[in-house]
């Protein structure tokens, strides 16, 4: 009789949290568009039912009868993060509003995610932190092309703002840039010894170690060459170097540039979107 009545309380247990989970479920999907609804059941039976679909961020965009939609996919032992622009018929990864050029679907990408990161003092590349609305984040390399091109693209408008965004600059020199973490050290070293140098004002493709130190030597006080050769060779510096790569890659960075705007998320280099973010930050 006991034993009866313990496994009817272990079934009763079992449906109450069956029932809760399914009414949390449907709860969630009642709360959603019909646009997002039918993503989630298409993605069901691509998966045959055998998938977890959580939706993290559903955006109504404005002005349309598209919806940005983050979620999470999880089959197996697998799980994916998944966004879509979607109007509930069609899905895309790219939606361009005509009127502004604006790339809705990299916009909405970029202001549904943030990431938290730890930034230090010294590296303040750009700007005040104490008067700052807008913190900026970039992982880059001195000899990414891309880089150089946001650095020169971008200059005046991060000047235009200058009281109002402070840049954090973390190292992220990529393997197939032979000269990166050289000049990672160079900017590190000559910062300390309280220069300012515009590193992407250089092209050092094809070119030594004595060719590019000899273009920084060339700045130096006379009595500061031979703290500059110390400091490049520090193992503080290699450390630095190494917990920004670390840092980057626990959040995902693979490439340069990529920044951080407030936390928004901004892979590669796409000079609308990164003023267009900045903008909107500064008119909170």
């Amino acid at each position: 009789m006991k034993q009866s009545n313990f496994f009817k309380i272990i079934c009763t247990f079992f449906v109450i949290i069956f029932l809760s989970q399914s009414y949390f479920l449907f709860a969630q999907t009642e709360d959603l568009s019909e646009a997002t609804k039918n993503i989630i059941e298409y993605l069901n039976k691509k998966s045959q039912g055998k998938a977890d679909i959580n939706v993290k961020k559903e955006i109504d965009i404005p002005d349309s009868d598209f919806y940005y939609v983050l979620l999470d996919f999880s089959l197996g032992d697998k799980s994916k993060e998944l966004s879509f622009i979607t109007n509930g018929k069609y899905i895309t990864n790219a939606l361009i509003d005509l009127e502004t050029g604006k790339n809705l679907a990299k916009y909405y990408e970029s202001i549904s995610k943030s990431v938290d990161i730890e930034v230090s003092e010294n590296e303040v590349y750009f700007g005040n932190p104490e008067t700052a609305k807008v913190k900026i984040v970039v992982f880059s390399d001195f000899e990414c092309p891309y880089c150089r091109k946001m650095s020169n693209e971008l200059g005046s408008f991060f000047n235009k703002h200058k009281n109002d965004i402070v840049i954090y600059y973390k190292h992220f020199p990529l393997s197939f840039h032979k000269n990166a973490k050289l000049l990672a050290k160079i900017y590190e070293a000559g910062k300390q010894l309280g220069y300012n140098w515009n590193m992407y004002q250089y092209s050092y493709k094809n070119k030594s170690y004595e060719e590019i130190t000899g273009i920084f030597e060339k700045k130096l006080e006379n009595d500061d060459i031979g703290k500059f050769y110390k400091i490049l060779n520090s193992p503080d510096i290699t450390q630095k170097i190494k917990k920004n790569i670390k840092q980057g890659k626990e959040i995902g960075v693979r490439g340069t540039p990529y920044l951080l705007v407030n936390g928004h998320p901004i892979n590669g280099y796409q000079p609308e979107l990164i003023k267009n973010l900045i903008i909107k930050e500064l008119k909170k």
